[in-house]
Parts: structure tokens; C-alpha cells; sequence
């Protein structure tokens, strides 16, 4: 399983691998696994053969600058299990919990058809966040800490168990002082349209509510896509629509950043309109881009030149021809006539006062995604769900060891320079002082290989997985870009 092997990081650095698969059977209810560490330059700094039941599965990993935690689900004994490992892979300890009907059934669905967002995270130099929908009147959340030093100290923080509509969190940002969550209400569980969000501060140290304050004001509400926490306040950019409008389905009217006090307290806020902001750059209509429909932002930078920079890609919804042919043939639900394209990247430069002063398009190939059920969601609900199910093509984002720069990797098919023919490649996009440069490196290692994947590296470098189904074989490689 490709998701078996992750990058180690450690803030904005890689700092090696981690990778555990089957070995071989060990009786009727238990398998042999080998759990591995490779420091960033793939040198292996520890090893631990372990055995497992096999209705127990590998969920996540993470690693806080000073220990490895992994988080495995159990599907027959319904419950989680967090392992605390030192990074040389010895053990420090575990501890277990039951799982809800709701969040086992979310678990299982996902084996088959991986489409969740991450629940489990690392807090730098202090420990691990992890977050589960509990089964409480209605649906609800828990976010739990678990401390570096222990497997079993920490907190919890739920929602009320009581509350009359569904509830879920989704983890924004930390630091060793708070912990930011985005959550959602809503009446029903499979109802959008009544979605609204909100931004939870908990205290790092206790697990305490600092503050819960609505994600919008008296015209508009937003959607967080993401967040930095400063001294004493924190940032919070996301894209808004009308006060009335499903957030989900209805287009983004534009790019929303809101700067708040710990206690909630509203420092700054901005709502800038795509038209306006983008209008500047790029030809629009209303809120889309006329050459590539909607953004979907990947992340946000505070460049070291002080500027701020959105990374994005462009999507819009597509008729779908083979779609439209299976309908006229009888296809029926599964045959949809729209799909999703995924165009190219969009670079947004900031200025400190938060006004869109840049925009910088990174042509790449067009992709699509299909999934049933298109036909019946918006664009940006469809989106979300392509980004979840590893549909578009951003990879990951490294810095320099200075920090002067940083560099955005991505992933793509097309015909290279000197080449005859398209081929899979990885794109690195650098931002020094408000220029860009693009390398791009081909990939492809053999005709026997049965797929690949890359993964974040050291900067300079992507590290490509290659794996040789007729051999039983992994491949791991650093590779360099030529800039």
C-alpha cells in the first residue's frame, strides 16, 4: 500500500521515511510486518519487526521532531491503537480506545475507497492531535493530544453530546500555545445546504476552549482553507460566498482573511472580491476565470520577502462524453454527463496588508476526475472531493535551509523538452524574491514497474517509490532536480 510509506517532517523539513508492509502470514489471525526508518538521505536508522492481527490496519503516522506515532484501526475489535516509537524505531509505548459504529464504518469504506481527509496530526516538539467523529445524540467530534514523552498523557476535547445537530473538526494550525480546529454544523448529516463553519482555539497544554467564533460576518460566511498562528493572534484564509448561499455548492465570490486576537477577538478582516482582486491580473467572469473556471487552494506561504502566497490549482466542471453516451445508452446513476478538469496552477502574491499585489500561472497538462453522483454536486463540493481522493496534482512544499525561498512540487504528464512522446514527470516550481523558475524531471523507471508515487524530499530533491508487482519489489530513490 503506497499510503504505508510517508515522509517524516519535522516543521517545514523533511526529515526521513517511514514505510511498514506485510511480510509473510504468521497464523490463522495474525501477520509478520517490518516497520522501517530512512533518515532524509535514505540511510536506514532503524528497524522493528512486529506482528499484528489481521484485522488491524495501518490508519496514519506522524512524527513531532522527536518521535514517530503511528495509529492503527482495528476493524473486528473496534478499536484504535496509538504506538509511540523513538526514531530509531524503539518502542515507547501504546495505548487503546474503542472506535464508534460511525467512525469504524467511515474507516472501512475508505479501505476500499481511500477518500477521507487526514484525522491525525504532529504538533512540532510537543505531541500528536488526532480527531474522530463520536457517536453521541447526534454525530460529534473529539480531538484528542497525546504528549511526545507518553502514548497515554495528554487530553481530550468534545463537542456536546447533547447538541441538536451534526457536528465535525477538522485540525487548521498549532504551535506549543494553541491548537486551531475548523468545524462544521449542520442539521442533518447528508444536508449541505445548511453548512456552516466555525474556528475552534484550544489551549495546547490543557485542552481548554479559548474561543469559538463563526467563520464570517453579517454579509458573508467563508469557508478556512488555511491558517498561521503568530504572536498572540492568528490568521485565517478562506474563500466566501453570501450569507444565504450553500458554501459547498455555490461559487466563491472571493478570498477572505480574517486576523483574530487568541480570545477571538477580530483584529483585521478582509473580503476581497475575485474580480476585483484577480480582475487586476486575469480575464474573469463573475467569479471564474475565463481560461480555467474555479481555484482550489493548496496552501498558504508567508514568503521570506514578506509577501503571502496562495497556492492553487484551476478546476471547472467539464461535460463528460463517454458519460453523455452511456446516459443516451441507459446507463442510468453511474453514467454521469459532467466531470471534473483540473487545469493549471496559480500562483496569488499577497502584500502584508493582505491585497492581491500578483498572479503567476504555471501551465501544466489538464487532468480530469469522475466519481458518481457528479451530475448532482457543485463544482467546489466536487473539488473537495477530488482533493481528498488525491485527483489533483500538487504534490508537496519545501524550503530552503535559509528559508530564503521555497519550492512547490507537483506531478504531471506531458511531452518534455527533447522528448518524442508524453511522459510521467515531477515539476518543481521555486519563488526566490518574487521570480519564478520551473524545473521539470522525468520519472518513469522501467517497463516493468507496476506503478510509482514521489513523495516530499529534502529541498532540491523528490524521493520516487517505484514498485514491481511481478518481483514483489519496492524501490525507494532520491531524486535531484536540475535547479
Amino acid at each position: 500500500n503506497p499510503n504505508h510509506v510517508r515522509a517524516i517532517k519535522s516543521g517545514k523539513e523533511v526529515k526521513g521515511y517511514f514505510a511498514y508492509y506485510a511480510l509473510d502470514k504468521k497464523d490463522n489471525v495474525n501477520n509478520n510486518y517490518v516497520m522501517q526508518i530512512w533518515d532524509e538521505n535514505m540511510n536506514e536508522v532503524g528497524q522493528k519487526k512486529i506482528s499484528l492481527p489481521k484485522a488491524e490496519y495501518l490508519d496514519d503516522v506522524a512524527y513531532d521532531g522527536t518521535n514517530i506515532m503511528t495509529k492503527f484501526i482495528n476493524i473486528k475489535d473496534k478499536k484504535r491503537t496509538f504506538r509511540l516509537y523513538s526514531d530509531k524505531a524503539q518502542d515507547l509505548g501504546n495505548k487503546s480506545e474503542p472506535v464508534g459504529k460511525t467512525e469504524l464504518m467511515m474507516f472501512e469504506q475508505d479501505l476500499k475507497n481511500p477518500q477521507a481527509a487526514p484525522t491525525f496530526f504532529s504538533v512540532e516538539n510537543a505531541g500528536f492531535v488526532n480527531y474522530s467523529f463520536e457517536d453521541y445524540k447526534k454525530y460529534g467530534y473529539q480531538i484528542e493530544f497525546l504528549t511526545s514523552g507518553s502514548a497515554t498523557k495528554g487530553w481530550i476535547y468534545s463537542s456536546d453530546k447533547n447538541a441538536k445537530d451534526f457536528e465535525s473538526a477538522n485540525y487548521l494550525a498549532s504551535s506549543e500555545n494553541i491548537l486551531l480546529s475548523a468545524t462544521t454544523t449542520r442539521e442533518k448529516w447528508m444536508q449541505i445546504k445548511d453548512l456552516t463553519y466555525s474556528i475552534l482555539a484550544l489551549d495546547m497544554k490543557t485542552g481548554k476552549k479559548i474561543s469559538m467564533v463563526p467563520a464570517g460576518n453579517s454579509k458573508y460566511n467563508y469557508i478556512p482553507m488555511g491558517a498561521y498562528i503568530g504572536d498572540g493572534k492568528y490568521t485565517v484564509f478562506g474563500q466566501f460566498c453570501g450569507k444565504t448561499d450553500n458554501l459547498l455548492k455555490a461559487a466563491s465570490l472571493g478570498l477572505s482573511i480574517i486576523e483574530y486576537d487568541f480570545s477571538g477577538k477580530i483584529i483585521t478582516e478582509k473580503y476581497t472580491l475575485w474580480k476585483d482582486g484577480l480582475g487586476k491580473f486575469a480575464e474573469m467572469k463573475g467569479s471564474k476565470l475565463l481560461d480555467g473556471g474555479y481555484i482550489y487552494f493548496h496552501n498558504v506561504i508567508k514568503a521570506p520577502n514578506g509577501k503571502i502566497v496562495l497556492v492553487g490549482e484551476q478546476f471547472h466542471k467539464a461535460a463528460n462524453a463517454m458519460g453523455i453516451v452511456s446516459m443516451a445508452l441507459g446507463g442510468g446513476y453511474n453514467a454521469n454527463t459532467s466531470k471534473l478538469v483540473i487545469g493549471n496552477f496559480l500562483f496569488i502574491e499577497l502584500n502584508p496588508a493582505f491585497d492581491i499585489v500578483g498572479m503567476k500561472k504555471i501551465e501544466k497538462g489538464e487532468s480530469s476526475f469522475e466519481m458518481n453522483g457528479m451530475d448532482y454536486i457543485g463544482a467546489y463540493l466536487a473539488a473537495y472531493i477530488a482533493n481528498s481522493r488525491g485527483a489533483f496534482d500538487y504534490g508537496y512544499t519545501t524550503f530552503s535551509e535559509d528559508n530564503s525561498k521555497f519550492s512547490v512540487v507537483y506531478t504531471d504528464y506531458d511531452k518534455l523538452e527533447g522528448s518524442k512522446k508524453n511522459e510521467a514527470y515531477a515539476g518543481n516550481v521555486t519563488y526566490d524574491n518574487g521570480k519564478f523558475t520551473v524545473d521539470k524531471v522525468p520519472y518513469k523507471r522501467g517497463t516493468d514497474a507496476t506503478f510509482y508515487r514521489i513523495y516530499a524530499a529534502k529541498n532540491g530533491y523528490f524521493m520516487l517509490m517505484t514498485y514491481f508487482k511481478k518481483t514483489k519489489e519496492l524501490d525507494f530513490n532520491l531524486v535531484k532536480f536540475n535547479n
